[in-house]
């Protein structure tokens, strides 16, 4: 009801403050289903963009990666869809499916799967999405996106193909910098 009452404040600039951050404050009391439904009723009459910002904050702090990249990437922030996608996606894709047949041991080549895996290609479709327009973007950022974009792309057309182990561990590891030094999650 805090919200209701804030939408009530005379000066415009001041009630958007109040009420945008009433939802980022409370956003985790609820859960995404209801705030994709008070989107679509819009009740509160706030900007689209409040309701994926405070969407993805929630599912960024319950860990639904998924949803955290598309709330990020429907907003317009694509740099952080982006850094959530490489840091808390890619690498565990990578560490679950890529395997080393034990007779070539850790110089040998990367085995994969025969078929992506959907989350593989919901994955490219979204780095494919947020690096259309690069705007913005570091240099670090774009190079580790492009190369897992390129990595996926290849995974897709051939996985029987040989992977070098070095290139995918490189990519790996950097993705999981992205995910220590930019979100500044340890685990």
């Amino acid at each position: 009801y805090a919200a209701f009452v804030a939408l009530f404040v005379a000066e415009p600039r001041a009630r958007a403050r109040i009420v945008k951050g009433i939802l980022a404050r409370n956003v985790r009391a609820t859960s995404s289903e209801n705030l994709k439904r008070l989107m679509a009723a819009q009740v509160w009459r706030c900007p689209v963009s409040w309701w994926w910002d405070a969407q993805a904050a929630r599912s960024e702090s319950a860990k639904e990666w998924p949803l955290a990249i598309s709330g990020w990437t429907e907003n317009g922030r694509k740099e952080r869809a982006l850094v959530i996608a490489l840091g808390c996606l890619q690498a565990p894709l990578l560490a679950h499916y890529a395997s080393t047949p034990w007779a070539l041991g850790a110089g040998g080549a990367l085995a994969l799967p025969a078929t992506m895996p959907p989350a593989g290609k919901w994955l490219r479709g979204m780095l494919e999405r947020i690096l259309c327009d690069r705007i913005g973007y570091t240099d670090t950022l774009t190079t580790v996106g492009q190369d897992a974009l390129q990595f996926l792309r290849s995974w897709e057309a051939d996985p029987h193909a040989p992977y070098n182990t070095a290139d995918v561990t490189k990519l790996y590891w950097r993705c999981d910098m992205l995910r220590c030094y930019a979100l500044g999650l340890p685990w």
